[in-house]
């Protein structure tokens, strides 16, 4: 019988009519707003008249003048307090690693944990462009659709209830945060209670390569995903980045799955469903093969010990036909276009009201080179909270944020600058900023050592949680780094000093502003003559990208010895 409130619920939220608006940007409307903010601009000057912007020009100084005081009695108070030695005193989480089924394909963790934790990892350098492309909607998909399970077809909601009965955790990360730069990899992980394993094992097996895509489904995570991608295509930081990650990286997952491609392909198969789940389907058989996938066990030596005999072991390796794999390694630096010259590129967003700009330099200085830690000290030195790019930068109202840091993955130093008024003097000050350093010679010793306190406290941060130390391990097996890698670069940063810091300054980060890096710029269409003018200004040769399909086209062409025209604009 239905209660009342399930009775309230259908009348009013289902049973009732109901009305669905579209809102679709008007192009005329942006015309308009760019026309009035001009206005607008054109008649705050007369009203001010010369003395009026006079006066506006010197309150400004003024205020800039008053937030670079030197505080000398604030850096005295700094200077007084006592300096802790960095990663000492510090109680990691016990860990211990054993990979003696490692050439099958498994390898244990044991940590202070109660639950049990399979992490999957799968390469996917034997899939094709367009099944990289369709990762996304595999991953929508994961715990959403039908199963084929006990011998029998689920249907997805009680797979649904299936899964959140005996699953604690069912996720998979496709690249991104969980695992960092390797966005060549997917990572699935299960999480379940110790008592659950019989049950457990069997449904995960069915959840990774016994999914059913029925169309309904398909149908349902296409329409979520056209709209989530039409929104962030809204988004000048969102376009940016995929601009940026395309021109530097072929045929990678990240690259494949850009945001422009991936709504291109997803509208291409929108009216023919039918063939999307034919190669959904082949995706999900060509993921899941023995020699592309390494299985992380992650529990208590207890728990190992009772649950995981050596035979429950081999029987989790036949289950999941693991077989010898070798660990995949493979860096987004193994995908650079090995054709293109760095450009610099802008290209219009007229949704978004602030301006976006991301410059990559090729340095490829990755986890293991001698220089790692000098050069990601160097950059939390210069881009800490209150140092020399924060005043010059933000200090001074250029952009609202910036960004400079070592990209090991990717093998580049990355500049960004977020929601900015001006980009090509965010530019600018940056330029000159390391400039300065290079010309001085010296770094100030207490900034020294606030930038090793962040750089070791983000690394220690890692290790806050016993899942998270196992997920770091897991991270470094991958990049084919030692367990102790992030201790040894603990006391790197200890030994390091300003001679090194300094020769790294000299060495990789004055050249990245010297016209010879990639640069993407996103920006309002009211902002493009200006931009243009002022980065030209600074020796850089801007092009235009008009049609962002055609570029990404011509690149992959061009790259392959064809010469087809492409929608730019040479300015």
């Amino acid at each position: 019988m239905m209660s009342l409130s399930g009775k309230v619920f259908l009348q009013y939220y289902i049973e009732e009519p109901n009305v669905t608006i579209n809102s679709i940007p008007s192009i005329k409307c942006m015309d308009d707003l760019e026309a009035n903010e001009k206005e607008r601009v054109s008649q705050q000057q007369k009203s001010l008249g010369p003395e009026g912007l006079s006066n506006c020009e010197k309150e400004i100084n003024e205020c800039i003048e008053f937030n670079e005081k030197n505080m000398d009695e604030v850096e005295d108070i700094i200077e007084e307090l006592p300096s802790p030695t960095i990663g000492e005193g510090i109680s990691f989480h016990p860990l211990h690693t054993n990979k003696d089924r490692m050439d099958q394909g498994l390898i244990t963790h044991e940590i202070e944990s109660d639950f049990v934790r399979f992490y999957f990892t799968f390469d996917t350098d034997h899939l094709s462009t367009e099944d990289k492309a369709l990762l996304g909607v595999y991953a929508k998909l994961f715990c959403d659709t039908a199963l084929l399970h006990g011998g029998k077809e689920v249907p997805y909601e009680d797979a649904i209830k299936l899964k959140e009965q005996l699953l604690l955790n069912a996720s998979i990360f496709v690249g991104g945060a969980e695992i960092e730069s390797f966005t060549e990899i997917v990572l699935m992980l299960f999480k379940f209670s110790v008592e659950d394993k019989d049950q457990c094992k069997e449904l995960i097996k069915n959840l990774i390569c016994n999914k059913i895509f029925t169309e309904d489904r398909v149908t349902t995570a296409v329409n979520k995903m056209m709209s989530v991608i039409s929104v962030k295509l809204r988004k000048a930081s969102s376009v940016l980045s995929a601009i940026s990650t395309v021109t530097r990286f072929s045929g990678s997952c990240k690259s494949s799955r850009n945001l422009f491609s991936e709504l291109s392909l997803l509208e291409s198969f929108k009216n023919d469903i039918p063939a999307l789940v034919k190669k959904l389907e082949k995706l999900q058989n060509d993921l899941f093969r023995g020699n592309k996938i390494i299985l992380h066990i992650t529990s208590s030596k207890k728990i190992f010990e009772d649950h995981f005999s050596d035979k429950e072991l081999t029987s989790l390796i036949n289950l999941y036909h693991l077989s010898k794999a070798n660990i995949p390694t493979r860096l987004p630096s193994s995908f650079k276009r090995q054709n293109s010259n760095p450009e610099q590129l802008l290209k219009v967003v007229s949704t978004d009201e602030s301006s976006y700009l991301i410059l990559t330099h090729t340095i490829d200085v990755s986890y293991n080179h001698p220089d790692y830690v000098a050069v990601s000290l160097f950059a939390e030195y210069v881009g800490q909270l209150e140092g020399l790019l924060w005043k010059k930068i933000r200090g001074q109202g250029f952009a609202y944020s910036y960004d400079l840091h070592n990209g090991p993955a990717s093998g580049s130093l990355i500049f960004y600058l977020g929601r900015a008024t001006n980009v090509s003097k965010g530019y600018l000050a940056a330029k000159e900023t390391i400039d300065n350093i290079v010309k001085e010679n010296e770094l100030e010793e207490t900034q020294i050592e606030t930038a090793k306190g962040a750089l070791a406290c983000g690394i220690i941060q890692k290790y806050e949680t016993p899942s998270g130390s196992a997920i770091t391990n897991i991270i470094n097996i991958h990049r084919d780094l030692p367990i102790l890698h992030d201790t040894d670069t603990l006391a790197k940063i200890v030994q390091t000093g300003q001679a090194e810091l300094l020769e790294a300054c000299k060495k990789y980060f004055q050249p990245i502003f010297g016209g010879n890096a990639n640069i993407v710029v996103c920006c309002p269409t009211n902002k493009k003559e200006e931009i243009v003018d002022d980065l030209a200004g600074l020796g850089l040769k801007v092009k235009i990208i008009d049609d962002v399909e055609k570029y990404f086209q011509y690149l992959n062409n061009s790259e392959n010895g064809s010469e087809m025209k492409h929608s730019m604009e040479t300015v």
